[in-house]
């Protein structure tokens, strides 16, 4: 990947827009650093009330999910009962994945705030998750002696959404309207989100 000698490099060490400071331990786990800017851009500038990013994130969502689901993380649980019915409605099956503070823990980094993976090889598209939720909702900080406990019950604005696509985004067969190959989804789901939600606004 280094295509010049002004190429990321493992350990190099660069400013976000949204402040933070993120050390680069894997060159390529560098799609969330560009979505994790978008995030903050949005945010900040737009302050919409519900935000929902789509990505083919990591692989460990394929190893968690295979191709069928779309893997949902949020910590908006009344967002994720609007996901999960446009889903049903869609005939794009979604599932919703645990936001937790062990997984912030695991993004530490000695010369910076965060490293942009985990720092233990496991929880890949978890802790993919926990990097983004830092440029929506802002630095999440967890002690060396703090209680660590979930995150599925925060509403706070904008509610947010993951959609980690990595395994639906390709088909390997054919079943109903999902034919074989590069799939689409989840365009269906998405559409059916904003129908819903433009009928009936999350308060």
């Amino acid at each position: 990947n280094m295509i010049s000698g002004g190429a990321a490099k493992v350990s190099d060490v660069y400013t976000s827009r949204a402040g933070l400071t993120v050390e680069v331990m894997n060159t390529d786990a560098e799609g969330r650093l560009i979505l994790a800017d978008a995030l903050h851009y949005v945010s900040d500038v737009h302050k919409p009330e519900t935000l929902v990013d789509v990505a083919t994130l990591t692989g460990a969502m394929v190893v968690a999910l295979g191709e069928r689901y779309t893997g949902v993380f949020t910590p908006s649980s009344r967002l994720w009962q609007r996901i999960e019915r446009a889903s049903q409605a869609a005939d794009e099956p979604a599932w919703r994945m645990p936001l937790h503070d062990c997984w912030d823990a695991m993004l530490t980094s000695p010369v910076a705030d965060l490293s942009n993976i985990g720092n233990r090889s496991e929880a890949g598209a978890c802790t993919a998750a926990a990097f983004l939720r830092q440029f929506v909702h802002g630095r999440r900080s967890v002690g060396d002696n703090a209680v660590m406990r979930d995150q599925n019950n925060d509403e706070a604005l904008p509610r947010w959404a993951h959609l980690d696509i990595a395994g639906p985004m390709e088909a390997a067969s054919t079943s109903g309207y999902h034919s074989k190959g590069m799939s689409g989804r989840p365009t269906r789901l998405l559409i059916a989100l904003a129908q819903d939600l433009a009928r009936e606004r999350l308060d």
